[in-house]
């Protein structure tokens, strides 16, 4: 029924109007015929301004002209302006703004890509020979950032820009070029120039562009003419955004300028940018956002530069409306009563558009962790038409620098990344599927960002556009990566415990094991007489060392090595494990040894140092893979710290190798345990020290091992001293051990080497022999785990005693606290099973010699290496 209403009332006002007669208007143009009036030509063109009475005289620029003058002083009846509102304003001229054609200012400060200038305030210190000012007052943003540094606009360039200009920033002499996104960029392109605009104001207020506007007097006086127009031209910028093509052929046709030179190219290129100048899928072509003014407004006002804003200058789509509401009023009362109730109806759809509009524009435009981002198709290409200004921040380069050259994203993903979101953005455009994508991108300034896509396509007025969203979750892939390694570090942790509790428990039985069977096959030894039976003894002692190595490195790679710490001259003990190593490495391939001169000592066990060289140099060795090298040895100060750098040429190691190399039992080698490096690890870090490793496939492998100094006094290192005597062939040797085969093979050992033995399984049977005998035995060999009376508390009951008696500590396995204080009593020494006959003399000899451990180094890790690759095969 209120439709009806509606429909007789409109009749009968048109009945009752008279037809308009046909104003002529003028519009006078800030510059030469280009796109940039495209929306204008249109609208004659099309016959818009034919529909509205209206005929239009467009008046192209000429030297000389000021579009706001023109305008003021009558001789235009619009005109169109670029920055020069507020000042106008405040100025008290009378300039009523009809339009906002261009939402953002095409104006930049342009330097090359590879720039490191990324703001206006990385060049205010650019030597003045390489600048160039604006050719003209364009651009408020500019004036307004270069008087927030504090510097005067006016001085600040050495001189006004030329044409030849373009040139010079080409040819690299310039590093700042003015302009407009929608002409330079283009231009320096087919120069091969690639170029980005500088940011030129921190707070990114967004300065309109182009404007329409007229005298206040032609809208008090001709408000219906004023409306007209603006409807006109408005519709003439919506054809010629929807077909830019058309419009460049027209103004190539009939409106190409004397003053200016244009190919269709330069055309397409410069519609493109003054679409997303205009933002007619973001915002209705022709808005003027108040707040956006009064925003511009205070900040110009807070550098002191004259800025206003007057409501009454600027166009309501209300005031011609209530106009014609008391037209309609005075005509038909009903026609006034049906738009009341009509505005009732729509208000609240109104409400819910503009709020709707202003949440959209806020998750724009506010975005912060993702940005919004729309492309539109173009036959084959993803033009990027609008997005977030957070664009900047987590790709690197504000929108603009992508909307010069679409290429340029995809420059940032890897090859493969590249491929997938190209096949599943045809995929999208092609069936309408949805587009979710995860990506790893290069940032420009250093690192990579994993990214989320996800997008829709959208079929417009304009055509096929894919709007979506990217989000930034690099901080989470970030936290969740170092949650993995933390995860595998505990994870291997506690490998490493459980490999440990295990080879404590099986070391100590299976050291017993080896060293019977080391310390009968050595008794068994001169009854060997002929040539195969040799060889044979010989492959069964080289399988006991092996066995013992094995457990030797297993220990070493849970923490729980067997040894004695002592403050240890490295640079001497490497010089003569070089040595040896030389004649157990190929022929082909030589150490190069480089040590510092007066090095402090630093404190560890000398046998698992032993251990940790002889493991790097052989490794570095290998990687030749048979070819000639050369091994680079080099122990000097670094820091605080004592650096020992092992390294080499050869095959290095790629990554997937590199993230397993410390794993037990990973190996690459044909014949090999995988302990190695496992067990340097685990020396390395229960010493105090940190590893680190470099090798790249191909380019060589270098590990460094930094370990601090002591300021213990140096302990002697070298052979054991043998003296010129030993101990009568009456000397009787006291053997303690609860196991059997190992109390039996240590007594026969002793007995080969003329001494007495008495053996006994008890430590405490042992200790009340000793109080009840104490002058009786030389010397007492002792194994360190027994049930009841450990050897180093009989050894620490003995010295309380003030028994004296030379004591030799042996053991397969031991806690790392059990020793602590013990070595370092009088008369104590320490021997790690299996043990060798001549191993077991020496120890005794070391006793017998001067009384207490000397920390000798006897090298026989390396020994044993050395014998096992000279036996035959």
């Amino acid at each position: 029924m209120l439709g009806r209403i509606l429909v007789v009332c409109v009749l009968a006002l048109v009945s009752t109007v008279p037809v308009a007669a046909v104003e002529t208007v003028t519009l006078q143009l800030p510059y030469y015929h280009q796109f940039q009036f495209a929306g204008y030509y249109a609208a004659e063109r099309e016959g818009y301004f034919a529909e509205e009475d209206l005929a239009v005289t467009i008046s192209e620029f000429q030297s000389g002209i000021d579009p706001t003058a023109v305008v003021l002083s009558g001789q235009s009846d619009f005109g169109i302006v670029n920055g020069d509102l507020w000042s106008a304003w405040a100025a008290g001229q009378d300039l009523f703004l009809v339009a906002v054609i261009f939402q953002r200012s095409p104006f930049v400060l342009l330097v090359r890509e590879d720039s490191p200038y990324r703001t206006l305030a990385d060049i205010v210190e650019v030597p003045k020979a390489r600048l160039v000012g604006p050719t003209n007052s364009t651009g408020q943003e500019l004036l307004l950032g270069l008087k927030a540094l504090g510097v005067d606009p006016q001085t600040f360039w050495p001189r006004r820009k030329q044409p030849e200009d373009i040139e010079r920033f080409a040819r690299g002499e310039l590093d700042v070029l003015p302009g407009y996104v929608t002409n330079e960029p283009f231009a320096l392109d087919r120069m091969r120039v690639s170029t980005r605009p500088l940011t030129l104001h921190p707070r990114r207020t967004m300065f309109p562009g182009d404007a329409l506007v007229c005298h206040g007097e032609v809208w008090r006086a001709h408000p219906d003419i004023v409306e007209r127009f603006r409807r006109a031209c408005l519709r003439g910028w919506a054809f010629a955004v929807a077909h830019p093509e058309s419009m460049v052929d027209h103004i190539l046709a009939e409106r190409r300028s004397a003053n200016e030179r244009h190919d269709r190219q330069s055309l397409l290129a410069e519609a493109r940018a003054i679409t997303a100048l205009i933002e007619p899928d973001l915002t209705p072509i022709g808005t003027i956002n108040r707040e956006r003014l009064d925003a511009v407004a205070v900040l110009l006002r807070e550098q002191g530069m004259p800025a206003a804003v007057l409501d009454k200058q600027i166009y309501r789509a209300t005031h011609f409306a209530d106009r014609w509401l008391l037209i309609l009023a005075g005509v038909l009362a009903a026609t006034a009563l049906g738009f009341v109730l009509l505005a009732l109806v729509t208000r609240d759809q109104h409400r819910s558009l503009a709020e709707s509009q202003a949440h959209y524009r806020n998750l724009v435009e506010l975005a912060q962790g993702y940005f919004a981002f729309r492309l539109r198709i173009d036959g084959t290409r993803m033009y990027p038409e609008l997005a977030s200004p957070s664009i900047e921040r987590i790709l690197g380069h504000p929108i603009e620098y992508y909307q010069h050259d679409d290429a340029r994203f995809f420059v940032q993903l890897p090859q493969l990344a590249r491929k997938a979101l190209l096949a599943a953005a045809r995929r999208t455009i092609a069936d309408g599927s949805p587009l979710r994508m995860r990506l790893s991108l290069r940032h420009p300034q250093g690192g990579i960002r994993r990214l989320v896509v996800h997008a829709l396509p959208n079929a417009t007025k304009h055509g096929l556009t894919i709007d979506g969203i990217c989000l930034d979750l690099t901080a989470e892939s970030d936290a969740e990566h170092e949650r993995r390694r933390l995860q595998e570090s505990l994870q291997q942790a506690q490998r490493n415990e459980s490999l440990g509790l295990l080879a404590s428990g099986v070391a100590h039985d299976f050291n017993n094991l080896l060293g019977a069977i080391r310390g009968y096959g050595e008794l068994l030894r001169p009854e060997v007489s002929d040539a195969q039976g040799t060889t044979r003894w010989e492959r069964l002692m080289m399988t006991v060392d092996r066995a013992a190595g094995l457990v030797r490195q297993i220990l070493a790679y849970s923490g729980k090595g067997l040894g004695e710490t002592k403050a240890v001259d490295l640079g001497k003990d490497i010089t003569q494990l070089v040595t040896l190593l030389t004649h157990g490495l190929p022929a082909n391939v030589r150490i190069e040894l480089h040590v510092e001169p007066d090095l402090p000592p630093a404190v560890l066990d000398p046998v698992q140092f032993q251990q940790v060289v002889l493991n790097l140099v052989v490794n570095a060795a290998e990687s030749y893979e048979g070819a000639p090298g050369t091994v680079r040895v080099t122990l000097d100060r670094l820091g605080a710290r004592l650096r020992l750098a092992v390294s080499d040429s050869g095959c290095g190691m790629d990554e997937a190798t590199k993230a397993r190399m410390f794993e037990p039992y990973f190996t690459t080698k044909r014949q090999g345990h995988g302990l190695g490096l496992a067990a340097v690890q685990g020396i390395v870090k229960k010493a105090g020290g940190d590893l680190t490793c470099r090798s790249a496939k191909g380019q060589g492998t270098e590990f460094t091992l930094l370990i601090t100094p002591t300021d213990q006094p140096q302990s002697a290192t070298g052979r054991y001293r043998t003296p010129t005597h030993l101990p009568a062939d009456a000397a009787e040797i006291l053997v303690v051990d609860d196991d059997e085969l190992m109390r039996e093979a240590t007594g026969a050992m002793l007995e080969g080497l003329h001494y007495r033995v008495h053996t006994l399984a008890s430590g405490l049977e042992s200790i009340e022999l000793l109080r009840a005998a104490p002058h009786r035995f030389a010397a007492v060999v002792v194994d360190c785990r027994m049930p009841e009376l450990d050897g180093p508390t009989l050894v620490r009951r003995l010295r309380e005693a003030e028994l004296r008696i030379p004591a030799l500590l042996v053991s397969g396995m031991m806690p790392d606290d059990a020793l602590d204080g013990v070595l370092q009593l009088p008369r104590t020494r320490f021997l790690a099973k299996p043990y060798t006959k001549v191993q077991l003399q020496q120890a005794l000899v070391g006793l017998f010699g001067d009384g207490a451990s000397d920390g000798a180094s006897d090298f026989s890790t390396v020994s044993e290496y050395i014998r096992q690759r000279k036996l035959p095969s």
